[in-house]
């Protein structure tokens, strides 16, 4: 009775704490994360040669803005869009608001700009951090921390 009753507590526990959901491992399709929706933007450099890169996520797109200071002011400039992830709206959640995106195999075989792997991870509220992979060159991931709120 006791190895019965030892092996029924095992199986409940392990059935248990060895469960997935099916969301963790399901791809989803077509809007961004809740979680990362909204304006996110980094600066880079101070004084006038000052830049500002701002993303913002809406449900189904992704605007990418590079700023310049101009005589104190900050002005649109022109943006690479070699330097961002512009696949599909493809993801996996992977971890505690943190998605993993991945252009498809289609988007891969053509002629593509950009990264061809993306990870966001949201850090508290005003915090964003953005690895993107580049095929090109060494298979390098890049990390870019971003802060909540617009280009002020």
């Amino acid at each position: 009775m006791r190895k019965m009753w030892l092996l029924l507590v095992l199986a409940t526990t392990f059935g248990l704490a060895g469960g997935t959901t099916a969301n963790a491992s399901a791809w989803h399709h077509g809007s961004f994360p809740k979680a990362v929706r909204g304006y996110w933007h980094m600066y880079m450099g101070k004084g006038t040669s000052a830049l500002a890169m701002q993303y913002h996520y809406t449900k189904s797109v992704q605007d990418t803005d590079m700023y310049g200071k101009v005589n104190g002011r900050w002005k649109n400039g022109p943006f690479n869009p070699s330097n961002s992830y512009n696949g599909s709206i493809r993801y996996k959640v992977i971890g505690h608001h943190k998605y993993y995106f991945k252009a498809t195999k289609k988007e891969n075989n053509k002629w593509y700009l950009g990264a061809d792997r993306m990870v966001l991870t949201r850090r508290g509220h005003h915090k964003l951090t953005m690895k993107l992979h580049f095929k090109e060159g060494q298979h390098k991931w890049l990390k870019l921390t971003y802060y909540a709120g617009r280009v002020k």
